[in-house]
This record gives structure tokens, C-alpha cells and sequence, in this order.
């Protein structure tokens, strides 16, 4: 992680006076969150659309675009012009899930890949009454007694986990979707446990509210540091739910490089940085190149679950 983040800051100053040289796009910059305001791609967006209008003297607009788990905003940014005024906040649910979760061409195919931000992990947190006091009884239980969980959505990366766990671990476990992370229904035993973003629900588990038995990072989240994570309890799982940019097909590779310079220059201010390590992001800084891998790399991950699990919906 260190060489990627000092091979993306080498090139922030490489390309950075070039950048200066070089005209900014002219107009308002609109970035697309395709999702509900108040959630993540939205606080992201706005977050950094302040830093980047301090930095280009120009506006910067966030527009939410929510629908079919992300693709109706996501469509905006494809169909726009690839002159770097439309760009897309978005990331795991928009990219790779949503598109899986059809049996159609993936219609975001195309997109120009600029900058990964990064992501919160999923936990596994059972109501305090639970007899599962681990990963170990959680998943030894599940062997012979289905467990209900909840979940954000059908599709969503806390089903895909808990399905990844059924198909790999032979447990039996019931998904109850909501719309959003079902956390008063955990808590009051409704329902015996969920797997959701760690960032939405480690206030309720600092407060003894819920038990939290492990999280998908690869890396111990920094508030809890004494969680295990699953791949400690040796499942092969080093997911996140992360985000990036994105901008329309077709991006001049000068551009996306003029872009991709600024947005890292943003993520490594010391003020953007910390808000975001203490909102429990674990970031990372990738190249649009290794950006591009990493898509693919994730859709192979997922493409398996989703098709044994049934999953796929249209």
C-alpha cells in the first residue's frame, strides 16, 4: 500500500504543474451520487467537491440521482460528454453488484476509472441475546439451525458476504431485506443478526447494543482493534464497501491523469484524510491502470456468488 501511495503522490507532483499549465475544464463541475442524500457516496461527494472548488476556482455541484441500486444516476455519467464537467461518486454498488444482479450487457461498461478512495468493511453483529458469542458459533450453529440475518437491500455487500458464507461454510442462513441497515430490529432480537457497513453500526456495538463477531477487512478496523477479522479466522475474504471516481467513457488519458492527480492531492490532505480514517474508511490510492484491475479482480470475486446464490433478478 505505502509503494502505491508513493508512486500516486510521485505522479500528483509529476503531473500536478503540467495540471496548471493546462486549461481546466471550463463550467460546473457536477458530480453524480447515484444514491440517496445522507449516504455515503453523498458525504464523499461533497466532501471532496469543496476541496476540488477551493482548488479549480470553479463550481462544484453534487447532484443524487438514487435508483435501481445505483444505475439511473450511474446512466447520467455514462451518457454525458467526456470533458471532465460530469463525474460519477460511486463505487462497489454501482460498479459490480448492480450490473451482476442483471442478466443484461453490463451497461456501465466503459466508464473511465480516476481515482479509488476506499471503503468501510462489513461486520457480522448478532443481537446481545445470541448464544454466538464468535465467528466459530455463529458459523457452527448455522450448520444445523438456520440463523435469520438483515441486510441494506437484496444484492446488497452484506447479503453477498453472508451468501459467499453459505456457499462456502455450508451454513443455512435466512436473508431479511430492508431498505436500510436494519439496527433496531438487531438490537430489540427481531431478527438474530445482520451483516452491514462496520462505520453504520460500531456506535451500537461500542455500546454494548450489539455484538459485533468479525469484520471482511484484511486489517483489524482501528476502533476495535481486538474484532477478528475473517480472514484471521481463516476465511479467504478481504472485501470493503468501497468507492471512487469515475467519469464518462471516452476520457483523454491526459485528463483522467489531470483528475486523478488532483483527487489524490485532495485525499492525502491531512483534514480529508483523518475525517475519513476516523469515519472508519480504510484508504488506499490506486493508479486509474490498477483502478482498472481492481474491477475486474472484484467482479471475478463476486460474478460466482451472485450466479450459484440465484441471485440475478432480471
Amino acid at each position: 500500500m505505502k509503494k502505491l501511495l508513493w508512486a500516486s503522490l510521485a505522479a500528483t507532483l509529476l503531473f500536478g504543474g503540467q495540471a496548471q499549465a493546462q486549461q481546466w475544464p471550463t463550467g460546473t463541475i457536477t458530480i453524480v451520487a447515484p444514491f440517496a442524500a445522507g449516504g455515503a457516496p453523498d458525504f464523499l461527494a461533497r466532501l471532496i467537491g469543496k476541496y476540488l472548488s477551493e482548488s479549480v476556482k470553479q463550481n462544484v455541484v453534487v447532484e443524487n440521482k438514487p435508483g435501481a441500486n445505483g444505475l439511473v444516476g450511474s446512466m447520467t455519467v455514462v451518457r454525458a460528454e467526456p470533458d471532465g464537467l460530469t463525474l460519477l461518486m460511486t463505487g462497489l454498488a454501482s460498479h459490480v453488484t448492480a450490473p451482476l444482479l442483471r442478466k443484461a450487457e453490463d451497461p456501465m461498461k466503459g466508464l473511465t476509472h480516476i481515482a479509488y478512495i476506499g471503503g468501510t468493511p462489513i461486520a457480522l453483529l448478532v443481537t446481545p441475546s445470541s448464544k454466538a458469542k464468535s465467528l466459530e458459533d455463529y458459523l457452527e450453529m448455522a450448520k444445523t439451525t438456520p440463523i435469520n440475518y438483515g441486510t441494506s437491500g437484496a444484492g446488497s455487500l452484506g447479503h453477498l458476504v453472508a451468501e459467499y458464507l453459505v456457499q462456502n461454510k455450508k451454513v443455512k442462513l435466512t436473508p431479511i431485506h430492508y431498505n436500510v441497515v436494519p439496527t433496531s430490529d438487531v438490537i430489540a432480537g427481531h431478527i438474530e443478526s445482520t451483516f452491514a457497513s462496520w462505520a453504520s453500526l460500531r456506535e451500537p456495538a461500542h455500546a454494548g447494543l450489539l455484538r459485533p463477531l468479525a469484520v471482511t477487512s484484511a486489517k483489524p478496523v482501528s476502533d476495535a482493534p481486538d474484532l477478528p477479522t475473517m480472514k484471521a479466522r481463516g476465511i479467504d475474504l478481504d472485501v470493503l464497501a468501497w468507492f471512487s471516481i469515475s467519469g464518462p467513457p471516452g476520457m483523454s488519458p491526459e485528463l483522467t491523469q489531470k483528475l486523478h492527480a488532483e483527487f489524490t492531492r485532495i485525499l492525502a490532505l491531512p483534514e480529508v484524510s483523518k475525517r475519513l480514517t476516523d469515519a472508519q474508511y480504510q484508504l488506499q490510492t490506486m493508479t486509474p491502470a490498477q483502478l482498472n484491475a481492481f474491477y475486474a479482480a472484484e467482479k471475478k470475486l463476486w460474478e460466482p456468488v451472485v450466479v450459484a446464490g440465484g441471485l440475478q433478478t432480471q
